[in-house]
């Protein structure tokens, strides 16, 4: 299974190690269309777009993760108000393949875009450097 993650769980970030640590078994780099916003909440938003939005996707052996993952993006495939929805997205790989991932996006775009911080770069890494 292959999630992109373009925030808080990518490699060396806050939530990497905590939901992700011991599953993932392969990192590569990648990019998706979509906006990148940072919310006031201290994390990115990913809502659509045609940007080209920067992240890694991490190949996990076990889809425990989901569970760990779900939990935090505040996701329940059953309930209508989550904070995320996962989705299965087109992600673009560095030498240009494009392969489908899982990812979850920011649900309430319109507030996103009131009240989050448009990063127009559309790379989480530069907004927030480690």
């Amino acid at each position: 299974m292959m999630i992109f993650v373009y925030g808080t769980l990518m490699k060396g970030y806050s939530n990497h190690d905590r939901c992700l640590g011991g599953y993932v078994v392969g990192l590569m780099r990648g990019t998706i269309r979509g906006k990148l916003y940072h919310m006031r909440e201290g994390y990115p938003a990913l809502i659509t777009g045609d940007d080209e939005v920067y992240g890694e996707i991490m190949v996990i052996e076990d889809e425990r993760a989901l569970i760990w993952l779900d939990e935090l993006e505040d996701y329940d495939s059953s309930r209508e108000d989550n904070l995320f929805n996962r989705t299965i997205e087109k992600v673009t790989l560095e030498d240009g393949k494009i392969i489908e991932c899982q990812v979850y996006t920011y649900a309430d775009e319109d507030y996103a875009r009131r009240k989050g911080e448009y990063l127009e770069h559309g790379d989480w890494k530069k907004y927030m450097p480690l």
